[in-house]
């Protein structure tokens, strides 16, 4: 079994974060009033499969 990695998962670039947001994909939540938490880039991704959007690499996310 792999070990976890220290690093916090990648965040969406741009174009990815502009790409939820025309399909209605937060980035991000609010658990409380005092703290936001970046959604990683590979659950917008996910997301957006589910929802018939090829969001799988740069060229992808631009087209």
């Amino acid at each position: 079994m792999a070990a976890a990695s220290d690093e916090p998962p990648a965040r969406p670039s741009a174009d990815l974060a502009r790409l939820a947001e025309l399909h209605g994909v937060a980035t991000s939540y609010r658990p409380a009033p005092d703290r936001t938490v970046q959604v990683p880039a590979s659950a917008v991704t996910a997301a957006l499969a589910a929802l018939g959007v090829d969001a799988t690499g740069p060229d992808a996310v631009r087209a």
